[in-house]
């Protein structure tokens, strides 16, 4: 055909329907508009050269026209070639009128990949899905002006004011209110919780609606979204895309946050007023749950909810999340592969790309971590069967697959564009590192320790009763002999006084039944009862006469409990204090069971403190054959931010130990040991035997599939 037959064919017209909006300026400053498409309810983004070319196509042309009319009307210059493959590019868009005459079997082919299975759509929508309940627009107008003083500049005030109150009033019972949170840990307080939650997310939402409506932006529906089966509030505020000005997309994006914050700051202010009871229950719950929802759901921007759209609209990068991820993959296949392909954000600055880069793998860190704790809460949740499928397809689905997909694309790019030389250093670093993984050398692990005394004398009450005189303290250097407490207790003396009025008693009997000679044959009986309480006496005043508590040697009381004083009553075997020689000293080291095999007598360590002020070099005596139950050094605790996993007896006393843990005593040299101090806590360092880190995590990984299967 000939080039002047070309020019004359007609371009396809745009759908009336279609409506082009100004939108804001892009982040390098050129003016933008967004596309809405009525049919679909979707919006696109495009630049100005689209948008004057379909702009152009509201009426009939042909490709001579077109170019004829960009010529003199605009400065955009096109090829007659590069303005037909756009025209053609929003026909097959579906933005045009008419269809594109296609084979029969292409459109069977295309309708049959579109066609999704029932078990596929389950499986792709039961972690998040939405049930549309309200059209709210009717209500939303007619509400909007007796709402809308709640949202003026002077409530604004009020709300900051009160909050700042509330967090002033909360800084000194800061202890107190994350205690509350410690009741709530029960069926009970998560239901109270669930309560509060969908409160303050209905607040949340009707924000959202209100400060759209507010703007002239539609709220066609509200309704329930079901995170992994979880209700949440929602409202469709995807007009938003209709408003030119960032700072109102901004103030429809935050409006929902606001309000939690306000929540929170009034409801933290009524806290801090109240006694315990309901109405402080109630404010707590709504406090820290608004507080909650808002720092760890809304504002993160590593899922598409408040916290995505305020950054990608305070950055001026519209469509964020995928052009972050674009930018970055062809960062790494460049840097990494040595693949050399266009920049798909060639324009932004460094700086913007390099934020790009650290939002991309803070957004692949958190998805990953909140797909693989979604796993584990579905596998938890259901069935055996249900939960183990479920959790292989969230890992597969949303974890392996993008991998899978992400290592095709970049092969298939590699076949068209050679690698480089890096390419070559990347497989050597990972070879490297594969070798680390599966060679069995021998490598060093920590485990948490404490420094005790070799020889130590724990003073303990023999008995109950009150404390009459205390004669030490905590660090204070007694003698061997130095009386430490004395405890009298008037239970044992008035026990003592009825023993020797029984035994007075006994005796008068025994001497009746000597004078009379009618029932002489009981004083056998009567002298063995006052054998036995005699010996009762004299045991009795042996208990008594050890009320004074004397050190066995001499030493430091590196214990002490310090709320002890004279008048106190005391139980019996309550423990005070410890006293040790302070030259004399061992670390007991607590190895988990999956290093315990690498640890033998006579291995050598170093021990650190945690303080990092002191380290001493230690060697292995004993290794204990059995695992501990419980810990008595809470410094090495999780209830300590220690790394020992523990929880509370149920008497309160003991700290129970969660997971296997062995005790191994490991000996210091005097001159080492004078850096130590008694009950200071830290971490041993030890070197294992040669093993594979890859054969260690596959025993790991069919010990817990062996236990889970309950085999």
């Amino acid at each position: 055909m000939a080039n002047a037959e070309v020019m004359d064919l007609p371009l396809p017209v745009i759908r009336p329907d279609i409506q082009i909006l100004a939108g804001p300026p892009s982040s390098e400053g050129s003016p933008s508009f967004t596309l809405y498409d009525p049919l679909r309810h979707t919006f696109f983004k495009v630049g100005w050269a689209e948008a004057i070319i379909l702009d152009l196509l509201r009426r009939p042309r042909t490709l001579r026209e077109a170019m004829g009319y960009l010529q003199a009307q605009t400065t955009l210059r096109l090829t007659p070639q590069e303005l037909a493959l756009m025209c053609q590019q929003a026909h097959m868009q579906g933005l045009t009128q008419g269809a594109p005459v296609r084979p029969v079997e292409d459109l069977l082919r295309e309708a049959q990949a579109r066609r999704v299975k029932p078990l596929t759509w389950l499986l792709h929508h039961y972690i998040y899905f939405r049930v549309p309940l309200l059209q709210p627009e009717r209500f939303l107008r007619w509400a909007l002006p007796y709402v809308r003083p709640l949202a003026s500049r002077p409530a604004l005030y009020v709300y900051l004011v009160i909050s700042l109150l509330g967090l002033g009033m909360l800084l000194p019972r800061g202890e107190a209110y994350l205690k509350t949170l410690t009741y709530f840990f029960n069926l009970e307080g998560l239901v109270f919780y669930g309560v509060a939650l969908t409160l303050v997310k209905v607040v949340h939402e009707f924000s959202h609606a209100f400060v759209a409506t507010h703007y002239g932006v539609r709220v066609p529906v509200m309704g329930l979204a079901f995170v992994v089966f979880w209700p949440l509030a929602y409202s469709d505020v995807t007009d938003a895309w209709r408003v030119a000005e960032r700072r109102k997309r901004l103030m429809i994006a935050l409006a929902g946050i606001a309000a939690e914050l306000a929540v929170a700051g009034l409801c933290l202010f009524g806290w801090a007023l109240t006694s315990p009871g309901k109405l402080n229950s109630v404010f707590f719950v709504l406090s820290s749950g608004a507080l909650l929802a808002t720092l760890t759901v809304n504002l993160n921007p590593g899922m598409r909810w408040d916290g995505y759209y305020l950054l990608m609209d305070w950055w001026g990068i519209d469509n964020l999340q995928n052009r972050a991820f674009a930018f970055t993959l062809w960062f790494l296949r460049k840097w990494l592969l040595g693949v050399e392909t266009p920049c798909p954000e060639d324009a932004a600055p460094p700086t913007r790309q390099a934020g790009m880069i650290v939002y991309a793998f803070y957004t692949w860190a958190y998805r990953f971590t909140l797909f693989v704790g979604i796993a584990l809460i579905i596998y938890h949740q259901f069935t055996k069967t249900l939960g183990i499928f479920l959790f292989a397809v969230e890992v597969g689905w949303f974890i392996a697959w993008p991998v899978i997909s992400e290592v095709r694309q970049t092969m298939a790019i590699c076949k068209l564009k050679k690698p480089g030389k890096r390419l070559w250093i990347t497989l050597g670093l990972l070879g490297l590192a594969l070798a680390w993984l599966c060679l069995p050398l021998p490598r060093r692990f920590s485990v948490p320790a404490v420094v005790m005394p070799s020889l130590a004398q724990v003073i303990y009450a023999p008995f109950s009763g009150e404390i009459q005189y205390l004669g030490t303290e905590r660090l204070a250097r007694v003698p061997q002999g130095q009386v430490l407490a004395r405890i009298g207790s008037q239970e044992l003396l008035t026990e003592l006084r009825l023993l020797e009025l029984e035994a007075k008693q006994l005796r008068i009997q025994m001497d009746v039944l000597n004078v009379s000679g009618e029932d002489r044959s009981l004083l056998p009986q009567k002298e063995e009862e006052l054998v036995a309480v005699e010996t009762k006496i004299i045991k009795l005043g042996q208990q008594i006469s050890q009320n004074q508590l004397l050190a066995e040697i001499e030493g430091v009381v590196y214990e002490w409990d310090d709320t002890l004083y004279a008048g106190r009553f005391i139980s019996k075997d309550k423990v005070l204090g410890r006293i040790a020689r302070s030259q004399d000293k061992v670390i007991y080291a607590f190895v988990g069971e999956e290093d315990i095999k690498h640890v033998s007598p006579e291995d050598q360590g170093l021990f650190l403190a945690s303080d990092h002020a002191s380290r001493a070099p230690v060697v292995v005596r004993k290794v204990s054959p059995v695992r501990e139950e419980i810990v008595r050094h809470p410094a090495l605790t999780s209830l300590a931010q220690g790394s020992l996993p523990v929880v509370k007896s149920a008497s309160g006393e003991a700290m129970v130990l969660l997971e296997a843990y062995y005790l191994v005593e490991a000996a210091v040299e005097p001159g080492d040991a004078q850096e130590l101090r008694l009950g200071q806590s830290g971490e041993v360092r030890l070197t294992s035997r040669p093993a594979s880190l890859l054969v260690q995590g596959l025993r790991r990984f069919l010990r817990i599939l062996v236990k889970e299967s309950n085999f």
